[in-house]
């Protein structure tokens, strides 16, 4: 059996907030298929800072990215290690959104410069 990959972590200094920006084993492999398969790179062009600022605490969101993808985020307050956290949780087809019935993510808020 396969040891499971860890989490990665990346400490981002915000405009409001440090926070550490957490890839979880599950989006790393999603991540680590599409740059196999020579697809669009989903982190390309976010701004960690306005998402971070706009995602309320504790709730899971489904984020639109490019190529037709759904990355699914939540910002937390990790107790135990006294930090800001982004979560990239998971990377799914759009076809696969799970919001509407599962009651498992919102879709990600709007900016107020939209």
């Amino acid at each position: 059996m396969s040891q499971r990959r860890p989490c990665e972590y990346l400490r981002f200094q915000g405009t409001n907030h440090t926070f550490t920006i957490v890839y979880t084993p599950h989006f790393l492999d999603r991540q680590e298929e599409r740059s196999k398969a020579h697809l669009p790179n989903v982190l390309a062009d976010l701004d960690f800072d306005d998402l971070f600022n706009r995602a309320t605490v504790g709730q899971c969101y489904a984020l639109p990215v490019v190529g037709n993808m759904y990355m699914y985020v939540r910002r937390a307050w990790h107790r135990r290690r006294k930090r800001w956290e982004f979560e990239l949780i998971s990377l799914t087809p759009a076809n696969h959104l799970q919001t509407k019935n599962r009651h498992f993510a919102l879709p990600f808020p709007e900016s107020s410069s939209d």
